[in-house]
This record gives structure tokens, C-alpha cells and sequence, in this order.
């Protein structure tokens, strides 16, 4: 009788764990295996598996073929695919071919509308704001020297205005042409990378799929100057996907915001300086037309130096905004009026909305239309870019209440 009472404990036992669901963490576009992996030991999970692929050489499609292969040996069922960035795709797809294994798809800054920003990229709009960027600062600094040496003579200032156009071109060829640009390329070396073009044929055809299991689509959202927070933690990549404590404060991205704060300080401290230095050439040699001449290359130093800073302050995020298709376009109608007359003309304004650094927001969140389950998070995970949502104190916190209280569906409870 003993015995019985053991096997059937042992079946029960055996049946219970067989419907305890498979947690399979998907990573990104050229990442690996260690991404997820601060997550993957967490929750108190029992069943669960971060899984790597090569998306160098091929397409999403065979990306997923190649994750299924190591998950299959595994994990046959109940499996909830979790994925970050492309990795979303990719759990999408193993949905679409295996549908009686996956029970479920979270998703983590997944371009499940399509990645614009590499659309601009193969657009060349990354060169476009890189030399936008270097020609502001390479001006300001031409017309530091334009007012300096103007101090010795016409010549010298001359000579300064001449060199002002080969400096820029060195300057860009160097950091654009010769850093940015080889980096930007690499994004355009694959089919993954040209699967996930908005309007690609593979966009085109996974946006037209049914998803048949709760799918949850969290979308993040960096705060100001995201440009340089994502480089920050670019930077950190590696520590970001293997230490827990690398981002414990959410502050990883820090060191970009500050160094990104100094440069705009340091525009206004060297335009404030041309500005003095204008005013004290009025003030003592108002008599001297050489003094009026002096003050205004002063004066014109201090406006680009200022246009930067006010650049840096606004027209950067807003260039980045655009460039990874964070916007929209609104038609409004404009009118002045003086005394009796009237104009009225009707003009378009680009719009900036939220992204994490990389996708919009609207990309992140899949189309409620793709399927009876489709599930968007009452609210957007704030504060976090593209290279730090495997590893933030708000992303774990999203997951953990998903994972371990099933806030969002209890489908996905451990």
C-alpha cells in the first residue's frame, strides 16, 4: 500500500512539473547567450534556459530554426518565450511554426512594427546627424580662432577663415567618415538586419501573422539626450549582461548624460566669454573702429558657440527622434494678422515621440489586431534604453510581477 501511495505521490509529482512552464530567454541582434542572464537565475524559476544564435550570415528565420534546435532537446512544452530586441521576432516565429509547445511570448524593445532606425541608416541619416554634430562644433571652433588671431591683424584672421572649411572636412572624414560610419555599416551586414527594415518582404509577412498564445509586448522609453545614455551603456555591454549589480541604481547610462551635460556647459562658458569679450571691446574702444571690428568676431563666436549649446539642448534629441522613426507628421494652419489683412497658410510639423534609444515606442507594442491575446502593459517602462532593458531595476521589476504574480496574464505565472 506504501508503495502505491509513493508512485502515485511520484506521478502527481511528475505531471505537476511536466505543466510548469519553460522559461526560454531569446536574445538580441548580435548578441549572445549571456543577455537575460541577470534574469534567467531570478524569480524562482525552475524550468529555464537562455538560448544562443548567430544572426550573422542569415535570416530571422533561420535564426529560429537554429534557437528551436537547442530548445527542442530540452524543453518540448509549456514554454514561454521570452525575447529582447530581435529575439521577440524570433519567438514569434518559433510561435508560428511550433504553436503546440509555446505557451506564451513576452517581448522586450521588440521592433514588432519594424526598426526604422535601419532604414535611415542604409539612408545615410546616422552620417547626416554625425555631420551636422561635428560641423557645429568644428564651426564654433573655427570662429574661436577667427576672433584670436583677428587680435593680430586682418591676415591672421583671414588666414583663419580660409582653414575653417579643411578643418571641418578633416574633422568629419575622421569621426564620421572613418569611426561612425564603419560602425553603422555593421548593423547592414545581414539578412536579420534587412529582415527588420520597416516594409521589408519579412516584416511584411510576419505583420500579417495570427499569434494563437498570449503575447505581452513591453515598450521602454529613454529620458533626454537617449543618444548618449545608449552609447554610455553600449559601452558596458558586457558587465550590463552578466553582473546583477552593474545597473542596480539605474544610473549605467549616467556617465553619457554627464559627459553630454559638460560639452553644452562648456559651449555656454566659451560663448559667455566671446560675449565679454565683445562687450569690452564696446565698451573701452568705442571710438576705435578696430575695436567695433573685434567685437563683432566676437560676437559671431558667441553665436555658434551658443547655437551649439542650444543644438545640444533641443535639436539632438529631436534629430535622433527622426532618425529611428520616433515621430509623427502634423498638418496645422497658421495665421497672422495685421490690422484688417489676414494670411492663413497651412504647413507640416514633425512631431517627436518616445523610443528607447533604437525602436519607438509604437513599434515596441504590438498591433492589437495580430491576435486575440495581445497584451500592452498599462503604461511604458521609463527610463530605460535599447542596451540596458536585460539588466534595469524597472525591466525586473516588469518582469517579476509578470512572472511571479502574473499582473499582466496569469498565463505567464511560474
Amino acid at each position: 500500500m506504501k508503495k502505491i501511495i509513493v508512485i502515485a505521490i511520484l506521478l502527481i509529482s511528475a505531471k505537476a512539473t511536466d505543466a510548469t512552464n519553460s522559461y526560454i530567454w531569446l536574445h538580441g541582434l548580435n548578441d549572445n547567450s549571456y543577455c537575460w542572464s541577470v534574469y534567467s537565475g531570478s524569480f524562482g524559476l525552475y524550468k529555464t534556459q537562455r538560448i544562443e544564435y548567430q544572426s550573422e550570415n542569415r535570416n530571422i528565420e533561420d535564426a529560429a530554426n537554429e534557437s528551436w534546435d537547442d530548445t527542442y532537446s530540452t524543453y518540448r512544452n509549456n514554454m514561454i518565450l521570452i525575447g529582447h530586441s530581435m529575439g521577440g521576432l524570433v519567438a514569434r516565429e518559433l510561435e508560428y511554426n511550433h504553436p503546440g509547445s509555446v505557451r506564451g511570448i513576452i517581448t522586450m524593445g521588440t521592433p514588432n512594427q519594424g526598426a526604422p532606425v535601419l532604414n535611415s541608416i542604409s539612408n545615410g541619416g546616422i552620417k547626416s546627424i554625425g555631420k551636422k554634430i561635428v560641423g557645429k562644433f568644428t564651426s564654433s571652433v573655427t570662429s574661436t580662432l577667427t576672433a584670436i588671431t583677428g587680435i593680430f591683424s586682418v591676415v591672421g584672421q583671414r588666414m583663419a577663415d580660409l582653414a575653417s572649411p579643411a578643418i571641418n572636412k578633416l574633422t568629419t572624414n575622421l569621426i564620421v567618415n572613418k569611426a561612425v560610419m564603419p560602425m553603422a555599416n555593421e548593423y547592414l551586414s545581414s539578412q536579420c538586419e534587412k529582415d527588420m527594415m520597416t516594409g521589408s518582404d519579412y516584416m511584411n509577412k510576419i505583420s500579417s501573422r495570427q499569434v494563437n498564445v498570449p503575447i505581452l509586448s513591453f515598450a521602454c522609453e529613454e529620458d533626454r539626450w537617449s543618444i548618449a545614455r545608449l552609447g554610455a551603456c553600449a559601452g558596458k555591454g558586457d558587465a550590463l549582461r552578466t553582473d546583477p549589480n552593474a545597473n542596480i541604481n539605474g544610473d549605467a547610462d549616467k556617465s553619457g548624460y554627464n559627459t553630454l551635460k559638460d560639452g553644452q556647459n562648456l559651449c555656454y562658458i566659451v560663448g559667455g566669454a566671446h560675449t565679454a569679450a565683445a562687450a569690452a571691446y564696446i565698451a573701452f574702444g568705442w571710438w576705435n573702429p578696430w575695436a567695433w571690428y573685434q567685437a563683432g568676431l566676437n560676437g559671431n563666436a558667441a553665436k555658434n558657440w551658443f547655437g551649439t549649446a542650444s543644438y545640444l539642448d533641443d535639436g539632438l534629441d529631436f534629430d535622433h527622434a527622426v532618425l529611428v522613426g520616433a515621430y509623427h507628421i502634423e498638418t496645422r494652419t497658421d495665421c497672422r494678422k495685421i490690422l484688417w489683412w489676414k494670411s492663413c497658410k497651412t504647413n507640416n510639423y514633425t512631431i517627436p515621440e518616445a523610443h528607447d534609444g533604437v525602436v519607438p515606442v509604437n513599434s515596441q507594442l504590438l498591433d492589437k489586431s495580430r491576435g486575440a491575446n495581445v497584451i500592452h502593459p498599462s503604461s511604458t517602462i521609463k527610463g530605460v534604453n535599447h542596451m540596458e532593458e536585460f539588466n534595469h531595476p524597472n525591466t525586473k521589476k516588469a518582469l517579476q510581477e509578470t512572472i511571479e504574480q502574473g499582473v499582466n496574464n496569469p498565463v505567464f505565472r511560474q
